[in-house]
């Protein structure tokens, strides 16, 4: 029971990306994209945002696969994972080892507030572009990263469709994160600490997943103009990410704010036009498109990653 009611309340939680709200919303926008800025028939764009070639499709079913094979994963080892309550507590005693009385800086409490919630969620964002980076460019993270990338049709769903490795480097990542802003915060202004949240969400998150965060990973070719590009990564964005074509490859990393794709030589502003294929090139094996490869096949790759250049220093002669 506790299963069927985390499982389906992913769509009534307003921290979860596939929420009810912004599912809606994005069929919403992209049924108005299809209709008023491409000037198709609307009963068609309403029928290609649903077209079951996409939906039922054999690379979105291994996503919903994953989806639920993912959530069984985690509640089995939420219980000896990282607590975001614990890493708090730790590094708010950590700071008071150095000043036992704390900062406790007085200032106005909007002003706080304010700056809390903008903080969170630019660094949270930040890290969030490090760890993708990381996830591209270091060979034994990749080899569980393309599990992500062997998606040929794209759904919101598609964030499920996630190596449990990542999921973990992903989740500490957040836990570290918004434990060090929040311990840092308490300890420089201590109760004037709170967050603007919308549903108990982080403002700027919630206008970023209702605004049609769900239509990047997705069929609607959804761009921005030119210069939003340079700040926000736009959906069309993040479908070039997923493209096959090798001069996309590693760019547009970013999650929300386009700024550290600019810093990082990674950003590529969408074409107004263009046809996308997603998955592989002939460089990787298809066989990262099934559940075998993210949970078995996977782990033996990355071994031979980390043992190869071992190899190459004859530190393994015999084998």
């Amino acid at each position: 029971m506790d299963l069927f009611e985390n499982f389906w309340g992913m769509f009534v939680d307003p921290k979860k990306r596939i929420c009810f709200i912004y599912l809606i919303s994005a069929l919403v926008i992209g049924v108005f994209w299809g209709a008023v800025v491409q000037k198709k028939p609307i009963l068609l764009t309403f029928k290609n945002c649903l077209s079951l070639d996409i939906w039922w499709s054999k690379s979105a079913r291994l996503d919903y696969l994953l989806m639920f094979v993912n959530k069984i994963y985690f509640l089995l080892i939420s219980n000896v994972w990282l607590s975001s309550t614990v890493v708090t507590f730790f590094i708010y005693e950590g700071l008071h080892e150095v000043s036992p009385a704390g900062l406790a800086v007085e200032a106005d409490k909007i002003l706080v507030v304010a700056l809390f919630t903008v903080s969170i969620f630019i660094i949270d964002d930040f890290t969030k572009y490090l760890v993708h980076w990381s996830l591209h460019n270091v060979p034994v993270l990749w080899v569980f990263h393309k599990v992500h990338h062997s998606a040929t049709c794209l759904t919101p769903f598609t964030i499920f469709r996630t190596h449990p490795v990542e999921m973990l480097i992903f989740s500490a990542r957040s836990i570290i994160v918004r434990s060090s802003v929040i311990a840092i915060f308490i300890f420089v202004f201590g109760d004037l600490v709170d967050l603007y949240t919308v549903l108990g969400v982080n403002i700027g998150l919630f206008a970023f997943n209702v605004i049609g965060s769900n239509l990047r990973h997705s069929h609607v070719y959804l761009k921005y103009w030119d210069w939003l590009e340079l700040w926000l990564i736009s959906p069309a964005q993040h479908q070039i990410h997923h493209s096959r074509d090798s001069a996309h490859h590693g760019k547009n990393l970013g999650v929300v704010l386009a700024i550290w794709d600019r810093l990082g030589g990674t950003l590529f502003k969408a074409p107004s036009e263009t046809t996308l294929t997603f998955g592989f090139g002939p460089e990787e094996p298809t066989s990262a498109d099934t559940i075998e490869y993210a949970y078995i096949t996977s782990f033996k790759e990355a071994a031979m990653v980390i043992l190869k250049p071992l190899k190459r220093k004859g530190h393994f002669r015999n084998v």
